[in-house]
C-alpha cells in the first residue's frame, strides 16, 4: 500500500472545530512509532509515480528558538508539503530541531469536486 493511500484512512483523522473541515491526524496515526517517522522523500517519488501533483516548499525556514529552562538556542528547521488526494487536500509540516525530526498533517476537503 501507498503512503499516499494510507494516509487516505477516514479512521486516522480527527475532526476541528474548523468551519472549513479541517481535520488532523489522530494519535493512532502515530502508533506504532514506527509510522510515526514519515519518509517524505518516498512519498514524493510515490506521488510522482502516481501522477499526482505536489508542492514543497524552496526552501527552509530556520528559527532560532530557546526553550523555557535552557540556556542555549535551538535551530529549527521547518519545510512544508501539500498534495491533493480523493477529495483532500493534504498539509505535512516537516520539522527538525537539534538533529531529530518530526511532522505533522492536517487535511482538508476540496470544496465543489466532484469524482466519476
Amino acid at each position: 500500500m501507498k503512503l499516499y493511500e494510507i494516509y487516505a484512512n477516514d479512521k486516522l483523522w480527527d475532526e476541528t472545530s474548523c468551519p472549513f473541515g479541517t481535520q488532523v491526524l489522530n494519535r493512532e496515526a502515530y502508533m506504532p512509532i514506527e509510522r510515526s517517522e514519515l519518509d517524505i522523500y518516498e512519498l514524493c517519488e510515490q506521488l510522482t509515480a502516481a501522477n499526482i501533483e505536489f508542492i514543497e516548499t524552496e526552501n527552509k525556514l530556520y528559527i532560532d528558538m530557546q526553550w523555557e529552562d535552557e540556556d542555549y538556542n535551538s535551530e529549527h528547521e521547518v519545510k512544508c508539503f501539500a498534495y491533493a488526494y480523493e477529495g483532500y487536500i493534504y498539509h505535512i509540516k516537516m520539522a527538525w530541531i537539534d538533529g531529530c525530526y518530526g511532522y505533522t498533517m492536517t487535511r482538508e476537503p476540496q470544496f465543489n469536486k466532484k469524482y466519476l
